[in-house]
This record gives C-alpha cells, structure tokens and sequence, in this order.
C-alpha cells in the first residue's frame, strides 16, 4: 500500500509539473506573440507616420518652388531645399519598413518615380526664372503642371495609407485578441499555481498524517513482534519455522536446548536433519503443507550429543496479506515425562494380582495385565480385540455391569464368574 500510495504522489507531481510547462509555454508563446503584434502595430503607424511625411515634404517642395516663382524671391527656396533630402530619406525608411510587402513596394517605386519627375519639374523651373523672366501665364502653367503631379503622388500616397490602414485595424485586433488570450491565460496560471500550492500543502499534510499512522503501525507491530517473540521464548517446547523447501528461518530457545546447536547453527540448515527417522519428518511436514495442519504425529529428535527426545508433531502454514503459503510453524511438544508416567502405571498394573482390563465403548478389550492372561489361559495377543463378555459365564449380566459402569462412571463389588 505504502509503495502504491508513493506511486500515486509521484504521479500527481510529475502530471502537475507537466501541465505547469504546459501552461507556462502557452502563456510564453502568446506573449510573445502580444509583443510581436505590437511590434507590427507600431511598425505600421510609423510607416503612416512616413508616409505623411514624404507628402508633406513634396508639398513643401511645392510651396517653397511655387513662393519663388511669383515673387522670384530666393529666400522661399527653404522648404523646397529641406524637403528634397528629407524626402529621400522617407522613401528609403518606407522600403525598409515594407520590405514584407510588395504591393507596397510597387507604390513607393511609382512615388519614387513620380517625385522624382516632380522634382525636375521644380528644378527646369527655377533654372528658367534665373536666366529669364517668365510671364504670368506661364507660371501658371508651370504651377498647374506641379499641381497635376501633386495630386497624382497624393493619390498614390492615399492608396499606400488606405493599404497601411487596413493592416493597421487587422494588426490592431490582433494584438488585443492576443492580450486577452495572454490575460486569460495569465489569470488561469495564477489560478491553477494557487490550487498546485493547496494541492501540495494537502498532500504534504496527508503525507505527514501517513507517515504519522505509518510510525505507530510500525510500532504498534514491533510491539506485537517483541510481544509474539516473548511468547515464543516462553515456550518451553521447541518451535521452529521452516520455509517451503524445508529449511530453518527462526527458531526458540528450546529448540537449540533440545538439539545443542546455537541458533545460528541452526538457521538455514535442513529441519529433517534433527529427526532419528528424517523420511517421517518430511511426511509429516509434507502433510501440513497438503492440509495446512497436522496434529499429534509422533517424533524423535536427537541432541548433537546423541540424546533423543521423543515429542509430538504439531505445525500449521503461515500466509502472507495475498494468501500466499511462506512456511510452517511447528511446535514440537516433549512427551518423554508422559512415556515415563505411563511406563510406571503399566508396571503398577502388572504388579497387580488381580485380574485388570480395559475395554472399549463397543465392548472389546484393548488392555490386559498378566493376571487376566493367567485367568483366562489366553496370551494378551490373543484376548486384545476380543468381546469382554465371551469370558463370563453370564454374558448379559456382565454386559448390564459394564453398561452401568458407562451409564454411572463407577460400579463396585457385582459378582460375576
């Protein structure tokens, strides 16, 4: 749970990052795009800006020829003479600025052109009225001539403006759009960084309420560990584990007592080792892992010194959270106390000279001493199995005591032959 859990966190990271990127790039793209936009508006109204300038200056240039040519005076050459340059140097800002643009190229070559035939035509009238004087109606035709070539570079210019004006509004929308998508954006970032920042602080917070539960799980199962230990130890009949190929993993203190191996010696070695009949053992063991427990089989383990204990055989499997089998537990209970009590009641049996025997609930004798062999003239192997009552002279009144026995717990002193 804890690596899944870990999985999910680092999932959530790396998707949140991913998206950050994502926006961060987005909102980068856009205002570079806001700034490009801009550029092209600004870029646009100095071409207008231009523009008016290069008809200014020819007009200029018509005022300054047109002044001199009714009053001959050569003071009102000064617009003409500023504007010629000035001009020029329009002109070429105006290519340089709609280079992208050929349709606009094509007007300032025809203005170009234009002004320039435009200038000749100032400059073949200032040189006439130095060296003679012309008659009033020819000025006029002189002034009428410059307005004819005026108008027509008015109308180119008007054309390029009307072109600039439209790129103008295009570019203008453009950029407001893109403002708004950046604005958009940007409030959607600043939103989606405060919900990461909730996001992590719950997530830290939940991580740190994890960890927390986390801690005392471990201690409380370091606690049961210490405590399942203890009880372990306590145990003063071997227990052992052993995985599924049969080998040692943990062990008691009574274990290595029994067998006079430390229990590193122990660990890892074969658990059939231990056993006077090792083919028995794995048949047992065997069988606890076919039906997941075994009771009561009995045992001998041997001391490294030679000492035999006799015990019974108790185990179960042990699983893990998925139900996997990981080993068996066995508990190995000595019997060699209980071997010798019952060693001693049969010698106070035998010691009896009365007759004594046991029977079982169906009536049939499974113990005898010697006295009832002697009785009988039978051997113990020939009266164990046999029915109580074929011995008495009197079956059924031999079958009603034992029955009152069963019924009562206890009969005394019923006569029988």
């Amino acid at each position: 749970m804890k690596f899944i859990s870990e999985k999910k966190i680092n999932l959530f990271y790396f998707v949140t990052g991913f998206l950050l990127i994502v926006l961060l790039l987005i909102f980068y793209f856009n205002s570079q795009k806001v700034k490009s936009t801009n550029n092209l508006v600004e870029q646009t109204q100095e071409v207008l800006r231009r523009s008016d300038s290069v008809l200014l200056d020819v007009l200029n240039m018509s005022i300054g020829t047109r002044g001199y040519l009714l009053t001959g005076n050569q003071v009102l050459l000064e617009p003409y003479e500023i504007a010629i340059p000035e001009i020029n140097n329009n002109l070429n800002a105006l290519e340089l600025l709609t280079k992208d643009n050929p349709k606009q190229l094509a007007r300032i070559d025809s203005l170009k052109k234009m002004i320039a035939e435009r200038l000749v035509l100032s400059v073949k009238m200032i040189e006439e009225w130095k060296e003679i004087e012309l008659s009033d109606s020819e000025k006029i035709e002189i002034i009428g001539l410059g307005k004819i070539r005026n108008d027509k570079i008015r109308d180119v210019i008007a054309a390029f403006n009307s072109e600039e004006f439209y790129l103008l509004k295009q570019r203008k929308t453009e950029n407001e759009k893109s403002s708004r998508n950046s604005e958009f954006i940007f409030l959607f970032l600043l939103i989606f960084i405060l919900a990461i920042f909730g996001l992590i602080i719950t997530v830290i917070t939940n991580q740190k309420i994890r960890n927390k539960e986390l801690r005392a799980f471990t201690s409380a199962q370091k606690l049961l560990s210490k405590y399942s230990l203890s009880l372990i130890e306590a145990s003063l009949d071997p227990l052992v584990t052993i995985n599924i190929e049969g080998k040692i993993t943990d062990m008691n203190e009574a274990l290595a007592n029994i067998t006079g191996m430390k229990r590193e010696e122990l660990t890892g070695t074969d658990f059939l080792d231990y056993f006077t009949e090792p083919q028995k053992a794995r048949a047992v063991y065997q069988k606890v892992f076919a039906k997941g427990s075994v009771a009561d089989s009995p045992l001998t383990l041997r001391h490294k010194e030679g000492k035999l204990t006799d015990v019974l055989f108790n185990g179960s499997v042990y699983k893990d959270d998925k139900g996997n089998v990981l080993g068996v537990v066995i508990v190995a209970r000595d019997v060699t106390a209980q071997k010798l009590l019952s060693k001693y009641s049969l010698s106070l049996i035998e010691a009896s000279l009365d007759p004594l025997v046991t029977i079982s609930t169906e009536g049939k004798i499974t113990d005898i001493n010697e006295a009832t062999a002697n009785i009988t003239g039978m051997t113990r192997e020939e009266l164990t199995g046999t029915d109580f009552l074929d011995y008495f002279t009197e079956p059924q009144k031999a079958r009603a005591v034992y029955q009152e026995v069963f019924a009562k717990g206890s009969v005394a002193d019923s006569p029988l032959t």
